[in-house]
């Protein structure tokens, strides 16, 4: 375990194929060479483009009762694999899924450790990045290096982005890689608490290292 490469925009597979197609081939991906495609939460604009990759055996791999029943149709009418599994095993060696639910919607994330402890992947935080921390700590302890993905706070007032930062501190997070729906307020915020070493400004293409 060394790098990610971060996809579309920072949200799972986008909302258009098209453009996760562009995106791959611009990045060299072999799109031949994907074998799983792990969902953050059933909202169109992080599931539509995975039927980019249509025609190829994935596997989509969602915790049970994340996807709409007519969402995992289509996927299944696209030649997809839709794999729930155990929602508490490992998915793969230092890879392990963290699921929440709040208000209805239910979202996974991946907490991946690599050289540089662990590291905590979402989509979306709509439940708040606070309690994923929280649900982290109610299976794992240890230091947190990276906390990357979007952090739902584009419209948030700076009070509550203050909250969210400090919560990132007093849970000992090193670094951050904000995405998606986190809101140039709060990036920039996190940018001045975390320094240039702690906020890493990632873009279509880029690798980090874990």
């Amino acid at each position: 375990m060394g790098t990610l490469r971060i996809p579309a925009r920072g949200q799972d597979a986008g909302e258009d194929p098209e453009a996760l197609s562009l995106n791959l081939k611009a990045v060299e991906v072999d799109e031949g060479g994907i074998h799983y495609v792990v969902v953050s939460h059933r909202h169109f604009d992080h599931v539509r483009g995975i039927w980019a990759l249509r025609g190829r055996p994935l596997q989509i791999l969602v915790a049970p009762g994340l996807l709409d029943a007519d969402v995992s149709r289509e996927l299944l009418g696209a030649g997809f694999v839709v794999s729930t599994g155990d929602g508490t095993a490992p998915l793969f060696p230092n890879i392990r899924r963290l699921v929440l639910v709040w208000d209805g919607l239910m979202e996974q994330a991946l907490l991946i450790r690599g050289r540089r402890r662990w590291s905590i992947l979402f989509g979306c935080s709509h439940g708040g990045v606070g309690r994923w921390l929280r649900r982290f700590r109610s299976y794992l302890q240890g230091p947190i290096d990276l906390v990357m993905g979007g952090f739902h706070l584009l419209d948030a007032r700076s009070d509550r982005i203050d909250a969210v930062i400090e919560g990132l501190v007093s849970a000992g997070v090193q670094r951050v890689a904000p995405c998606h729906c986190t809101g140039p307020k709060a990036r920039r915020l996190l940018r001045e608490v975390f320094g240039e070493d702690g906020f890493c400004d990632l873009k279509v293409g880029d690798t980090i290292e874990i």
